[in-house]
């Protein structure tokens, strides 16, 4: 999902989720399969640990190589065009199915996407903190996220840790901002029952742009960034922090 590419169930070949994208099954597969209405497609969901995503293609009547386009049938095309995409459970399509409709992205792009820090801030990179889903590792187009300049902030996440188990107030600007979005995760972590984390990105200036709430800022570029975990909170809002990861975040300003 991090790179809007999904696969297919049973070869694992790799299918692109760009809207108007066209399917060719690959070289020297000469087409592929597509089941004729949703019933067809009962029989291979949650075939595997992966999340099914139901695609849908048009196709010419022409480039049917075998099977019947009419009734619950199985057509094997030599091409279709991609023209819609979501997630197959209902509840992963609430929560992610904006990732796979790029239209509703732009839109949300046109209506609340402010000024970018590098035409109005000094620093050229910053820390991007969010809280999410532990299905989730990557920043998306257009994800709020908070901000600091604090570069050391796992071991900050060390502090305010300490401060939230023994119910003292944040000392400093990044702390609070760490504690306030601590203290979102274990909220939807209890409500969702859905293990969460708070996690972290250093992002370029050039994308990270003001939204519309004071103090709240949207990453956005062309393609997703990966974070670090600062906090883990699990279903029942019990906070930990991870184990550091073997190779450390690069704190160093991207070129």
């Amino acid at each position: 999902m991090q790179d809007l590419k999904a696969q297919t169930l049973e070869m694992r070949w790799p299918v692109d989720l760009t809207i108007g994208s066209v399917n060719t099954g690959g070289a020297g597969r000469g087409g592929f399969f597509l089941g004729t209405d949703l019933n067809f497609l009962q029989y291979y969901v949650e075939g595997t640990d992966d999340k099914d995503v139901i695609l849908d293609y048009s196709y010419d009547e022409a480039d049917i190589i075998s099977g019947e386009s009419s009734g619950s049938n199985e057509v094997y095309v030599a091409k279709g065009t991609l023209v819609g995409a979501r997630f197959y459970e209902d509840e992963l399509q609430q929560k992610f199915g904006h990732l796979l409709n790029p239209a509703s992205i732009q839109e949300r792009r046109e209506r609340n996407r402010g000024e970018c820090l590098k035409d109005i801030a000094f620093p050229q990179e910053y820390s991007l903190i969010r809280a999410m889903s532990t299905e989730v590792k990557h920043l998306f187009p257009m994800d709020y996220a908070y901000i600091a300049v604090y570069r050391t902030l796992p071991r900050l996440a060390k502090r305010v840790l300490n401060d939230y188990e023994e119910g003292n107030q944040a000392r400093s600007p990044e702390e609070r901002m760490l504690r306030m979005t601590l203290d979102h995760a274990v909220t939807t972590a209890i409500y969702e029952c859905e293990p969460q984390h708070v996690t972290m990105a250093r992002v370029p200036a050039s994308k990270i742009f003001k939204a519309t709430n004071e103090g709240e800022f949207f990453y956005d570029a062309e393609t997703p960034t990966a974070v670090i975990t600062l906090f883990e909170i699990d279903a029942q809002g019990v906070v930990s922090i991870p184990p550091a990861p073997k190779r450390e975040l690069d704190d160093s300003p991207s070129p």
